[in-house]
């Protein structure tokens, strides 16, 4: 299997592994969290395959699978996505292509990893909540709360790790550390407004990806919007494209850029 097709292994062993419950569908599989109902990517259709299905089969599955959650979320190849994309926008759904980047390559300049410390969830809930309220679909009422306090649920579910970095004192950014059958996933990262700029993303990404490989990992991979600018970061940090897939999403808030929350 090629590092794509295991990036997708991974993606499928996480979904499964942090829901209450899983419904298979035509399409794939359907994977819930009826603690975090209102985390997109925690309630979601993972498809395999939807062709030679129409947009509005593919819409009318969702409605059927996420009946009484107020989004509906799909997953799939790009490829498919590709083929859908029109009609899923004339659904008023909106699209976006997430490229998978796998760690191959020194970075362009040393960290400075030893800023950088392990916490638990409960020292960083706080600060979560601070970056989701800087965004608008953050400031929706209970969206803050709820979502700071989702990667508890993966602390103890699938031994997520996490990192921070301070300045000042202050929490200044954090990512998360997934391991797993070989492979880590670096992803959430996240600095706060006041502190962009200072290379505390760049601490961050590499000292999690080096934990990775200390875990045993082979393939250490992120993930990055590909019209959103963390991808030429990452590309600078050793990162390089390996595949893609896309997503369409339906929500009351709007459609949040990938890797923040709630999508």
């Amino acid at each position: 299997m090629d590092e794509f097709g295991r990036i997708m292994e991974f993606t499928r062993w996480f979904l499964e592994t942090t829901s209450t419950r899983i419904e298979r569908s035509r399409f794939g599989v359907a994977c819930f969290n009826d603690e975090f109902r209102i985390r997109y990517n925690a309630n979601v259709l993972f498809a395999d395959r939807v062709a030679p299905a129409t947009p509005q089969e593919v819409a009318s599955e969702l409605d059927r699978l996420l009946d009484g959650y107020e989004h509906r979320k799909i997953i799939l190849s790009d490829d498919e996505g590709v083929r859908i994309a029109a009609g899923m926008r004339d659904l008023d759904y909106a699209a976006d292509r997430v490229v998978s980047m796998v760690q191959r390559g020194e970075p362009d300049r040393a960290p400075q990893m030893d800023l950088v410390e392990e916490i638990d969830h409960a020292g960083r809930r706080r600060f979560l909540r601070e970056v989701y309220l800087q965004e608008e679909w953050g400031r929706a009422p209970g969206v803050a709360d709820a979502l700071a306090e989702f990667p508890g649920w993966l602390e103890r579910k699938i031994g997520a790790r996490f990192f921070v970095q301070r300045i000042g004192g202050q929490l200044a950014g954090t990512c998360e550390l997934y391991v797993h059958d070989g492979m880590a996933q670096v992803e959430s990262v996240d600095t706060l407004e006041e502190f962009r700029g200072r290379g505390v993303a760049r601490n961050l990404v590499l000292r999690a990806a080096a934990e990775g490989r200390a875990e045993g990992a082979d393939l250490v991979f992120i993930e990055a919007d590909a019209d959103d600018w963390p991808q030429q970061l990452y590309e600078r940090l050793g990162f390089a494209h390996v595949g893609a897939y896309r997503g369409f999403l339906k929500s009351p808030l709007g459609s949040p850029p990938v890797g923040a929350e709630p999508s």
